[in-house]
């Protein structure tokens, strides 16, 4: 991508987003507002504008980040959504996973100095 995400998609396309996810997040957000002291009388309209977000934030299906419309690695002509029609039309992808650049890595902590030392035979 060359910029980091703001929101990293929960599901792959719209089509995903069930109406318990979808309350869930509703749910958080009015408990968000209600926690920040907002007005009960425009919670409401404050929630429904964050939905439509959520839901575009999480199904990002036209944007550059969501699995289905990205670059297909083996031929960059043709986005993932393009091989897996040209493969079989019935594979259907249910679930992903992303790993983030670096996420596990471990470094090795080296003392040079130790380690010449050891190598001159102190």
């Amino acid at each position: 991508l060359g910029k980091p995400l703001k929101n990293i998609p929960q599901f792959v396309s719209k089509q995903q987003l069930t109406e318990d996810a979808v309350e869930a997040a509703r749910n958080e957000m009015k408990e968000e507002l209600i926690a920040q002291g907002k007005p009960e009388k425009i919670i409401d309209n404050i929630v429904a504008g964050k939905i439509n977000r959520w839901i575009e934030d999480n199904s990002q299906l036209d944007k550059t980040h969501a699995l289905l419309s990205q670059t297909y690695v083996m031929d960059d002509s043709m986005t993932v959504e393009e091989a897996i029609k040209a493969v079989d039309a019935s594979i259907e992808i249910v679930e992903y996973v992303r790993f983030e650049l670096g996420e596990g890595i471990e470094k090795k902590e080296e003392d040079f100095a130790a380690e010449v030392a050891a190598q001159m035979g102190n």
